[in-house]
């Protein structure tokens, strides 16, 4: 009892955090009609460019892997990025002891990059809380972003399949930095759509 009511927490502070970037995302935007803000954007900006290296990802097709093709390792990283979220093909039955109804679970997390706001979308199919299949599908305008998006696609996987999604917290993948703070904010999504009641 006691450890589902820990998980619960840890769901409503994800979604503190999704709303606290939002709301960091919003003020900053604002800011940057006065002279000071102006100049703290585009340092933020250029910091952003810097630590990245040139981010962000070619064509807009979907990769697919699933658990039997891939594992391996993920590392934390800080998210400020928005997302939303839709079931996509979830299903009611959830496993007795686990937080989160087994099902596919569709979102589309957004981030800052060089050229602007991109997005990417993520789907991630669970069963007793394990991802067991993951689809990055590319959504950038930015030719940059589009091929370190397709980049990320293609080898997120070893990051994410075989994983409890409680442990996610995908870095750098491929070279591309930037990607991954879409892709941690659509997870957190799936996750508070995933949460059993």
């Amino acid at each position: 009892m006691t450890a589902m009511r820990m998980r619960h927490i840890r769901a409503a502070l994800a979604g503190a955090a999704v709303i606290g970037a939002l709301s960091a995302c919003t003020a900053q935007q604002a800011a940057t009609t006065t002279t000071t803000a102006g100049t703290t954007a585009a340092a933020e900006t250029s910091a952003a460019a810097t630590s990245a290296g040139s981010s962000e990802d070619l064509s807009s097709g979907s990769i697919t892997v699933s658990s039997a093709e891939s594992a391996g390792s993920s590392e934390d990283t800080a998210s400020s990025a928005d997302s939303t979220a839709a079931p996509a093909d979830s299903s009611t039955a959830a496993a007795d002891d686990g937080t989160y109804a087994d099902g596919s679970y569709t979102a589309t997390g957004t981030y800052q990059s060089p050229a602007g706001q991109e997005s990417v979308e993520v789907e991630v199919t669970l069963t007793d809380d394990v991802v067991t299949e993951v689809t990055v599908t590319p959504q950038a305008s930015n030719p940059n972003s589009v091929q370190y998006q397709t980049m990320f696609a293609e080898n997120v996987s070893s990051e994410v399949v075989g994983k409890s999604i409680d442990e996610l917290a995908v870095s750098k993948v491929a070279g591309s930095s930037l990607t991954s703070g879409g892709f941690n904010a659509a997870i957190e999504q799936i996750k508070t759509e995933a949460t059993q009641a």
